[in-house]
């Protein structure tokens, strides 16, 4: 809550619950010690708690020393060394070169190639950017895991970062971009990074040997350029040279969806895309064109006919070799991806994906809510299934409704007498709740911010309902690495980052 700050005043909620917070610091503290009869003090007991509190707010990128007023625990028990550096150099270097060793003999002829292109660029330090492009299935995920292993089991460090809290996760040691490397959500050609001088952040990006940055097409050419300009600062770029010679590997392809703008048509969506920035003409583009689900065992001729032909299908879409003179067509989705028969379309897509809705409260089956999603063009059409299948889950259920309120900086809009708390009640933006939120036991649920990327709750995590109180939900991870952990959601201030209205809106 202090991270996403949810608090207006988290020294009061501090003094109000430490007793709560700290109930187990002394049994902790028993078995670290190895002795059963210690007794602390109540000051030990806070300070030990405020440690606790900072490592977790450390290993996020924040410190409690940004909080006016709050208590700060005794630096005495903490590690004063770069926390950044230490933890990029916890990895077990005999198991990354077993993994390795393994890995790239697995390598095709063309992903050794990208291999040998970018490894050569680290150990020799030459510096580079490359863009790797590829479609889905090319093995890209393959690729990066390959090559942190063959940096990391040397003792050097690798950074790997999506542009998407979901993507980081597939990645070892993954962040989202923002979060590594403190991007502002609004860029543009004067950004620049949020990264002090001789900082553990700087330190880090010193010590880096390797950059990986996947899916970079979703974000603006401004990020990037933003990160150009903060490494030259930060590094000393004497040799003028793109990020200040770091070697840094970009990953996607052009045939998904670019960077999203409001309103934006296709020309201006283009020039704010990684190609039409002055970076580009520094990068060697390095392709993958393999589908490796094709090279995969136990695969029976009819499965690999399929597979074939649904990636030669999407490869068509994705070229536009399907379109006509004029740029357009008409696109047949091929038969056996329709639902021919409908009476109701939305009760039977939903059969058609989850089966009976009324016995999803009972399915303790992670896989079966991994392999499946319902994909909606619009934000009405996704509120529409989801009232659909909460109406027939027959488990307990609870509305939360959210507390809307006008940033306090924004005054003249604070004195607005139309600016009404039903008004704002009334809003619907993109990426935010609507003001009425049913939920149900069972019911999987997607998260729509970065809560705790270190911990795996981050925009994209999928989870599963398991009880509800009236401010903290209980729900089981049901996708990435921490699959059937059970984490708490408390309430948390949301604040669109890009909208239309004339004022800054925050929803609770």
């Amino acid at each position: 809550m202090i991270l996403s700050h949810s608090l207006s005043r988290p020294e009061h909620v501090w003094e109000e619950t430490w007793n709560i917070l700290s109930e187990d610091i002394e049994d902790k503290k028993r078995e670290e010690y190895n002795n059963p009869d210690l007794n602390l003090t109540e000051a030990q007991i806070k300070n030990y708690a405020l440690q606790e509190i900072e490592k977790i707010m450390l290993s996020n990128g924040e410190s409690l020393k940004n909080i006016g007023n709050f208590p700060q625990p005794s630096t005495e028990g903490l590690d004063n060394s770069n926390r950044l550096i230490a933890e990029e150099m916890r990895y077990d270097r005999d198991d990354l070169k077993e993994k390795h060793s393994e890995w790239v003999q697995m390598l095709t002829s063309e992903q050794k190639d990208v291999y040998d292109k970018i490894t050569g660029a680290v150990f020799k330090d030459l510096g580079g950017v490359f863009f790797l492009y590829g479609f889905g299935g090319t093995g890209k995920t393959f690729m990066w895991k390959t090559l942190s292993a063959a940096i990391r089991c040397r003792g050097l460090i690798v950074l790997n970062v999506a542009s998407s809290g979901i993507v980081s996760l597939l990645l070892e040691g993954g962040r989202t971009a923002h979060s590594r490397f403190v991007i502002p959500w609004v860029v543009d050609d004067y950004s620049l990074c949020k990264i002090k001088p001789n900082s553990d952040l700087a330190n880090l990006i010193k010590e880096a040997s390797l950059i990986i940055w996947d899916e970079t097409l979703m974000m603006s050419k401004y990020c990037f350029e933003c990160l150009d300009q903060s490494f030259s600062d930060i590094l000393g770029n004497v040799e003028n040279k793109v990020f200040a010679g770091k070697v840094v590997v970009f990953g996607g392809d052009f045939r998904q969806i670019l960077h999203v703008i409001n309103g934006a048509g296709r020309a201006e969506i283009v020039l704010l895309s990684l190609n039409s920035s002055y970076l580009w003409d520094h990068c060697e583009v390095l392709k993958l064109t393999k589908n490796m689900r094709l090279l995969k065992k136990n695969l029976s001729v009819e499965e690999t006919r399929e597979i074939q032909e649904f990636s030669d299908w999407l490869l068509a879409v994705g070229d536009g070799r399907i379109s006509e003179p004029n740029g357009e067509a008409v696109i047949d989705i091929p038969e056996e991806f329709l639902i021919t028969e409908a009476d109701n379309p939305i009760e039977a897509i939903c059969r058609e994906i989850y089966g009976n809705p009324e016995l999803l409260c009972d399915n303790s089956n992670v896989e079966f809510f991994q392999k499946r999603v319902i994909l909606a063009p619009t934000n009405d059409d996704v509120n529409i299934i989801n009232q659909y299948m909460l109406e027939k889950l027959e488990s307990e259920e609870m509305t939360y409704l959210s507390v809307d309120s006008i940033d306090p900086t924004y005054v003249d809009s604070l004195k607005n007498p139309a600016i009404t708390p039903d008004f704002l009640n009334s809003i619907k933006l993109s990426g935010l709740p609507h003001h009425t939120l049913r939920l149900k036991v069972g019911a999987p649920v997607m998260l729509l911010r970065n809560i705790d990327p270190k911990g795996g709750l981050c925009n994209g995590t999928r989870l599963q309902i398991t009880q509800m109180t009236n401010h903290v939900v209980e729900a089981k991870v049901i996708t990435g690495d921490r699959i059937g952990d059970i984490v708490l959601i408390p309430q948390i201030v949301l604040t669109p980052s890009d909208t239309k209205l004339p004022f800054k809106m925050r929803r609770r």
